[in-house]
This record gives C-alpha cells, structure tokens and sequence, in this order.
C-alpha cells in the first residue's frame, strides 16, 4: 500500500511540475494582427479613448442592508448574482453547501428603503425544477430562467419561485444550452458543448424548437478550448439587439438578430490570450493558458448604457466601465466604485452585494455626468 501511495506522489508530482512550466515547444503563438480576431474575418474597432477617465460625481448610500442581523432564514451568504425585475423587486441568488438560495426583496417604501422578504430555493438533484450549476439566469416578461449545466436544460420559475417547466433544445442528436438571451419572443442561446462552424448560437422559439443555428467561434484553432466559450450574453434591447461579450478577449459584438453588426475593443483593448494544448507522457492532454491579462467579471445594461465590470491580473484590481449602449463607445469609470460580489441597476439606484450586506447607492448624479460625456460624443 506504501508502495503505491509513494508512485502515485510521484506521478501526481510531475503532473503539477509539467502544467505549470514552461512550454519550450510553442514558437510563435497567435496574436492578435491588424485587429482582426483570429479568424480573420472581422475587423475590430478601436476606442477613440485610450486612457480611463474616472468619475468625479460620488454615489450616495442610501440603503445598507446588514443579512447577518437578520433571522436565520433570511440570511445572505455568499451572493453570486443580483437581478432586478421592472418593479423595482431584487432577486439575490446566493449560494451555500452546493445549493442555490433565492432572495426576493420587494419595496414597500417609496424611499425604496424597506422591503418583504421572500425566501425560495429551486430541488437539487431531484426531480422537477432541480438545479445543480446555473450557467445564466434572466428575468424576461414575469419569469425567471435559469440555464443549468448538470441537466442541460433552461429551467422556468414565476417571480414567486414556483417551478413553471424545462425547456430542452435537442435537435440533430444534441442538445443546445448555455447562456442565453431574448429578442422580440425568441430565445438566443450560446452552444455550451458542441463547436462546429456555424452553430455558435441557435435561435429558438420560447417552447425551446430549434429556428436556425448560426454564428462562428472566436478561434476557429482552439474552438475546443473552453476558455473561449465561458462567455457573456447580454439582455436584449432596442431592435433585437444584444451583445456577446467574451471575458478574457478585450472585444464585445454587437448583434442584431442573427448578424454581427460591429465588433470593438474594450478600454484596455484586445488581450492576447494564448491557450495551448499539450499531451504528457502519461496519456493526459492538459490545457494551459499562458498569458491572461485582463477578463470581464460581470455587467450590467441601463438607460442607453452598458456597465462592464473587468478585473485586471497585472494590477490585480477591477474596474467598472462605462460604455454607450448603441455604440459602445468608453465614456468612464466609476472611481469609487463599492465592494461586490454581484451588482444590478435600477432607474436612479445602484444595488450592490458583498458577503452578507447588500448596499443601495442613489447614483442620480453619476447619471447625469454620463450625459455630458455622451453628449460629446
């Protein structure tokens, strides 16, 4: 058993050594040339603005609220994502010992500085309704879905946590799920699993039957690498419009239906993100990434804006930028911005989650320095 144990060290130590060196293998990675992706098809456009500009307006607290304090069942642990709804209600989903908590705070005060709180968690692994890992989670026309990776399917609740149905788009021998977005009663979602050119997203019909599969992968050389497909769809706005937003790319698409009608960089610009396969003497194929500078960690779409969180590997800080909605032109960045988890907007109020607090911020006066950049544009 001894002997075992020490070969099993060893083999498991070289496993460790070999991922983490270097590869002296690898000779001229892709980059990113001309801005255009790596499949050369698309150009990319650049900001006109190339150094952030922060925020000089301050966001006032108006709201905190301790969950800590509060009793056993409406505690708060670990929030991972905030959503509003177009009454004004927070849905807080919050995650603790591998299951999900959901947390409707509706407004019973003007002020918006009171509210019920409604506390519902979906089945795990049994039977209808369950959810095991949520992929994205939307709120669209008074329901709340919810895209799960342990059944591959899109889960339906009401805004009151009662389990609706499952939709399930499985068509030519596979099943489509993943992030997800809607436009004008029709369902986007990003294939999650399957690679093949021209099947990045499918558009389906609310029942969830496959319309068309369109779209291409960013590199079509590594399109099996999971790096490049932990992404972002935005919420749908004007005209069947939305955004794809990869994290680890420095770039944004915007979409119309199923056409690309831009692609542009972010404020930092296009990272050159090299992920390499490699297979070890042992039979594993270990995939590495190599350099990693800059990943979109959330956002969030207001008025005629677009709020990206990013985080930045060499400064090791997060920044909150502020983009036009129709252009995604940079306008600026949020110079204080709050401690956070998860974040939503609502009208004049920025909803912030950290541990167990959420905080309110009245951020009237940061709107109105975003119109006067704006207007310049």
């Amino acid at each position: 058993m001894k002997k075992f144990l020490l070969i099993f060290i060893l083999i498991m130590s070289f496993f460790v050594i070999d991922l983490y060196s270097e590869n002296k293998d690898i000779k001229n990675p892709a980059k990113f040339d001309n801005y255009k992706l790596l499949n050369n098809k698309d150009i990319v456009l650049r900001q006109g603005i190339k150094e952030r500009r922060y925020s000089k307006s301050k966001m006032e607290k108006a709201v905190e609220i301790d969950f800590s304090k509060q009793e056993e069942k409406n505690m708060v642990y670990f929030p991972i994502k905030l959503l509003s709804d177009n009454e004004g209600a927070i849905y807080i989903i919050d995650f603790l010992r591998s299951r999900y908590i959901f947390h409707k705070l509706v407004s019973i005060s003007k002020a918006y500085n009171r509210f019920d709180h409604i506390v519902f968690s979906p089945p795990r692994g049994q039977g209808p309704g369950d959810i095991s890992r949520i992929i994205d989670i939307k709120i669209h026309k008074d329901k709340l879905y919810v895209s799960d990776e342990g059944t591959q399917s899109i889960k339906v609740f009401d805004l009151s946590g009662n389990y609706l149905k499952t939709k399930v788009v499985f068509t030519n021998g596979k099943k489509y799920f993943g992030k997800f977005s809607f436009i004008n009663g029709k369902l986007i979602i990003e294939d999650y699993y399957h690679f093949k050119e021209g099947e990045k997203f499918v558009l389906c019909d609310l029942e969830g039957k496959l319309i068309k599969a369109f779209g291409s992968h960013i590199d079509i050389k590594n399109k099996d690498n999971s790096i490049y497909h932990n992404n972002y769809l935005s919420q749908g706005f004007g005209e069947n419009e939305y955004y794809y937003l990869p994290i680890y790319l420095g770039f944004v698409s915007k979409y119309k239906k199923d056409k690309v009608i831009f692609t542009k960089e972010t404020i930092d610009g296009l990272q050159n993100v090299i992920a390499i396969k490699k297979r070890l003497k042992i039979g594993w194929t270990l995939r590495k990434v190599l350099k990693k500078k800059k990943t979109v960690k959330n956002y969030f779409i207001f008025r005629n804006y677009i709020l990206i969180e990013s985080y930045s590997y060499e400064n090791k800080q997060s920044f909150w930028d502020i983009y036009t909605l129709n252009n995604f032109d940079y306008l600026l960045t949020i110079s204080e911005k709050p401690d956070s988890t998860a974040f939503s907007i609502y009208k004049n109020h920025l909803i912030s989650a950290y541990k167990s607090r959420l905080v309110i911020y009245d951020i009237t006066n940061l709107i109105n320095e975003l119109q006067k950049y704006a207007e310049k544009l």
